[in-house]
């Protein structure tokens, strides 16, 4: 009887883990940098990124697949976020009031809602979400 209860306990961890893998797939993020002569624009979607580096052109990127173990890795930072609280974060510097660095911004569009952080300088994002920032720039070859 034991045996068949660890089984059974089993499969539904399993199947918990298959449901939040398939959630993460549908989630839409956006991390953007820019100042007065730098503009960078990340979005990543299913498994895929595409990098915009000019804000007026018509270019449009073609997605590149993510490595699978970049991947998991940005799956277990964003299950760590908490949205709800993503927008009352606080900056950590405060360099791009004086143009010291490029003014970035994430966005999370997810199960229908849109959760936005403040602005915060490229490379210091808040501590809430640095590794998940991280794991973003990891993606990006400048």
């Amino acid at each position: 009887m034991k045996a068949i209860t660890i089984v059974f306990f089993i499969l539904f961890l399993v199947k918990d883990c298959e449901i939040k893998s398939q959630e993460i797939d549908a989630v839409k993020i956006e991390y953007s940098a820019y100042s007065r002569e730098y503009y960078q624009k990340t979005e990543i979607e299913n498994k895929k990124f595409r990098v915009f580096r000019d804000s007026n052109s018509l270019e449009d990127p073609n997605f590149q697949p993510i490595p699978k173990a970049l991947w998991k890795e940005m799956v277990l930072e964003f299950k760590k976020l908490n949205l709800d609280a993503i927008s009352n974060m606080e900056a950590p510097t405060k360099k791009r009031f004086h143009d010291g660095a490029a003014i970035a911004k994430l966005s999370i569009f997810y199960k229908g809602k849109a959760y936005q952080t403040v602005d915060f300088d490229r490379g210091f994002p808040p501590k809430e979400i640095s590794k998940f920032v991280e794991k973003i720039n990891a993606l990006i070859k400048d």
